[in-house]
C-alpha cells in the first residue's frame, strides 16, 4: 500500500462537505484510499462502512445492512424499529425519518458506501436519495463506485456541499509510482522508466501495479517498460474479468469492434457496427466511468483509455480473428464521406486498401503540403507498397525530394562535407559576413546511409523499426552520437575562435539551437521533440537538462525571438502561444 498524501489531504479538506463522491473505473484505488483514511483516523467521528452488492436494490435489504453498519459504529444509536420489522417497502420511508432523527443525536459520524455503482436503480436507490436530502448536519456521507452516482448532485454542488474525486484525481503521479515500484517493491527502476510506465498507463494505479508483478520476474526491466502494454497477461486478465465482461454482450461488441477507432462518436460507431443507437450506448458507457474519455463538452466524441484500447484490439483479434480490416474499411468510408481526410487515409492503410489510400493521397496531398504538413504526407507514402509509392511520389511533386542519382545510396562523403560546412560557418562569423546561419544535415526522407558507422540501412528506414528491435536501437544511437559529435565540433571551433571586435570567444557570443523535426520517428509524432542549446549568446543558463511536460514548442521559439530583441508574443499557431515565452531558461 502507498500512502497518497495529496489525496488524503483532499479527503481531510472535504470533511465539511455533506457528500464526497469517488467515481473512477476499476483499479484506481478508491477503496484503498478510504480504508487508509479510516485506519489513520482522518474521517469525522466513527465510521460506518458498507460494501454494496446487487441485492441491495431492495430497500429492506439495503437499510437492514446500513442500520447494522451504523449501530456497529455508533453503539449509542437508538432507533425503535428496523427495516425487517417494518417489512413492507412502502413503509421504509417512515423508518428513515426515525433514523435521521436518531442520527442527529449521536455526534459526528461518517458513512462510507463502497461499490455504489451496484445500486443500479429502483426503490433502494430512491430511498437513499431521500436519506441524502434529509441527512442531519453531523453525518458525512462518502460514496465510491465505478460510475457517477445516480443522485441529485447539482444542488449539493451549487451550495458547496459536494466534493468529487475522479479518475484524473485518483491516477498515480510519477512520485506515487516511484514510492510503489522502488521504495515498496524494490524494483530499482530509473526515473525515466517510472515516468514511462505512468504515461503508458495514463496514471491507472492498477496498471502500474500489474506491470510491477511482471517486472519482478524479468532481468532487463528497461526493455520491459518500453514494450509494456495490453498484451501483458496480468493486464489482460484484469481488464477482461473486471471491466469488459462486466457489461452485456451488446456493449462488449461495441467496445471490441470500435476499438479500431482513435476517436468515437455515435454515427461513426453505427457505421462500423451496421446498426442504430450507438450514441446512446456510448453515453451509457461514459456514465459508468468505463475507460472511455470524453473529448468534448457535448458528449459526442470519446476515446478509450490507451491501455484499455490496446486490450480491446488484442481481445477483438482473439474473439473475431480477421475482422479488423473490414472494420477499418467501414471507418475509412465514413470518414471519407464526412471530409475527415487524415482519418480516412489512416483507416484505408490499416485495412490494407492501399488503392483507396493512394487515390485519396493523390487527390489531397497538395493542401497538406501547402499547410506545411509534409511529414504527414510522407508518413502515408511510407506505408504504401513500393509500386504505389512510386506513382504517388510522381504525383505529389515536391513532397518527396528527388536528389541526384547515387547521392542517397552513396553518401560516404557526408562526414567531410559536415566539417567543411562547419568551417565555412565559423569563418563567416569570424569575418563578420553573417550573424545567423542554418545547417541542415538531412531530412526525414533523405535516406542517408551511414556506412562509415558500419550501418547499411537508411536512417529513415531504421527510424520506423519497432521499439523492441534492440539492434535497430543500437544503430540509431550510433547515428545520433555522430550528430552529437558534429554539434560538439561546431561548439569547439566557436569556442577557440575569438569574437571579432569584442570580448571572449565566438561561442560566448553565440547560441546554437540543435533539434530534430520529429519527436519519435516510427510514429512521426511532434511531441517531446528534444532541443539542445549551447553557448552564451542569449544569456541562457547552460549546463542543465530541463523537462517541460505538455508545453508547446512555440513558447521556446518566442523566447528565442525575444532574446534576440524581437518584441513578439506569438509564433505560428496562436492557440499554442497563450502562455507566452517559455520561462526558466535564464
Amino acid at each position: 500500500m502507498v500512502q497518497r498524501a495529496r489525496l488524503q489531504e483532499q479527503l481531510r479538506a472535504a470533511l465539511g462537505a455533506k457528500l464526497v463522491v469517488l467515481a473512477a473505473p476499476a483499479g484506481y484505488g478508491k477503496s484503498t484510499l478510504l480504508a487508509t483514511a479510516c485506519e489513520l483516523g482522518e474521517l469525522a467521528g466513527p465510521v460506518a462502512w458498507l460494501t454494496l452488492d446487487k441485492e441491495d436494490d431492495d430497500p429492506v435489504v439495503l437499510w437492514s445492512y446500513l442500520l447494522e453498519a451504523l449501530r456497529r459504529a455508533c453503539p449509542a444509536l437508538e432507533i425503535p424499529s428496523s427495516p425487517e420489522s417494518v417489512g413492507r417497502t412502502e413503509t421504509v420511508d417512515a423508518y428513515l425519518t426515525e433514523l435521521v432523527n436518531a442520527l442527529s443525536l449521536v455526534g459526528d459520524v461518517t458513512l462510507v458506501l463502497d461499490d455504489f455503482h451496484l445500486l443500479s436503480g429502483g426503490r433502494g436507490r430512491e430511498s437513499f436519495g431521500w436519506f441524502l436530502d434529509h441527512a442531519p448536519a453531523n453525518l458525512r456521507i462518502i460514496v465510491a463506485g465505478r460510475s457517477d452516482p445516480p443522485l441529485r448532485l447539482s444542488g449539493l454542488r451549487a451550495h458547496g456541499e459536494l466534493v468529487e474525486l475522479r479518475a484524473i484525481d485518483l491516477g498515480f503521479t510519477t512520485e506515487e509510482a516511484e514510492l510503489l515500484l522502488n521504495d515498496r517493491l524494490g524494483l530499482g527502476l530509473s526515473g525515466d522508466d517510472v515516468e514511462e510506465l505512468v504515461t503508458r498507463n495514463e496514471g491507472w494505479p492498477a496498471g502500474v501495479y500489474l506491470a510491477a508483478l511482471s517486472l519482478r520476474a524479468v532481468d532487463d526491466r528497461h526493455a520491459f517498460v518500453t514494450r509494456f502494454g495490453a498484451a501483458n497477461r496480468h493486464v489482460v486478465d484484469f481488464l477482461v474479468d473486471e471491466v469488459l465482461d462486466a457489461h452485456d454482450p451488446a456493449l462488449q461488441t461495441l467496445m471490441l469492434r470500435c476499438s479500431v477507432l482513435k476517436q468515437l462518436c455515435g454515427p461513426l460507431c453505427d457505421a462500423l457496427l451496421e446498426q442504430h443507437g450507438s450514441a446512446e450506448q456510448l453515453s451509457e458507457l461514459a456514465s459508468t466511468n468505463l475507460f472511455l474519455i470524453p473529448l468534448d463538452d457535448r458528449g459526442q466524441w470519446f476515446r478509450f483509455h490507451h491501455l484499455f484500447g490496446q486490450l480491446l484490439r488484442v481481445e477483438l483479434e482473439r474473439r473475431e480473428p480477421g475482422l479488423a480490416p473490414s472494420l477499418h474499411e467501414r471507418a475509412h468510408m465514413w470518414h471519407r464521406d464526412h471530409g475527415s481526410t487524415d482519418e480516412a487515409i489512416g483507416h484505408a492503410l490499416d485495412s490494407g486498401s492501399f488503392e483507396l489510400a493512394h487515390d485519396l493521397i493523390a487527390a489531397r496531398w497538395a493542401e497538406y503540403a501547402n499547410a506545411g504538413r509534409h511529414a504527414t504526407v510522407l508518413g502515408w507514402l511510407d506505408r504504401l507498397p513500393p509500386e504505389l509509392r512510386e506513382s504517388s511520389t510522381a504525383s505529389v511533386g515536391h513532397a518527396v525530394p528527388q536528389l541526384e542519382k547515387g547521392i542517397k545510396q552513396e553518401n560516404d562523403n557526408m562526414p567531410r562535407i559536415s566539417k567543411m560546412q562547419i568551417e565555412l560557418m565559423v569563418n563567416s562569423f569570424a569575418a563578420d559576413f553573417s550573424r545567423i546561419a542554418t545547417l541542415q544535415f538531412t531530412n526525414s526522407v533523405g535516406q542517408a546511409k551511414m556506412h562509415w558507422l558500419g550501418i547499411d540501412e537508411g536512417h529513415h528506414e531504421l527510424s520506423h523499426h519497432e521499439d523492441t528491435k534492440l539492434e535497430s536501437q543500437d544503430k540509431l544511437m550510433r547515428i545520433n552520437r555522430w550528430y552529437c559529435e558534429q554539434l560538439a565540433y561546431l561548439a569547439k571551433r566557436l569556442d577557440e575562435t575569438p569574437e571579432p571586435g569584442g570580448s571572449g570567444s565566438l561561442l560566448d557570443n553565440t547560441t546554437i539551437l540543435w533539434t530534430n523535426e520529429l519527436g519519435k520517428g516510427n510514429s512521426h509524432t511532434l511531441d517531446n521533440i528534444p532541443f539542445v542549446l549551447v553557448g552564451g549568446g542569449l544569456n541562457f543558463q547552460m549546463g542543465r537538462s530541463l523537462k517541460y511536460k505538455k508545453v508547446a514548442h512555440n513558447r521556446l521559439l518566442i523566447a528565442l525571438a525575444q532574446a534576440f530583441g524581437r518584441d513578439i508574443h506569438r509564433f505560428g499557431n496562436p492557440d499554442f502561444c497563450a502562455d507566452g515565452a517559455l520561462t526558466g531558461l535564464s
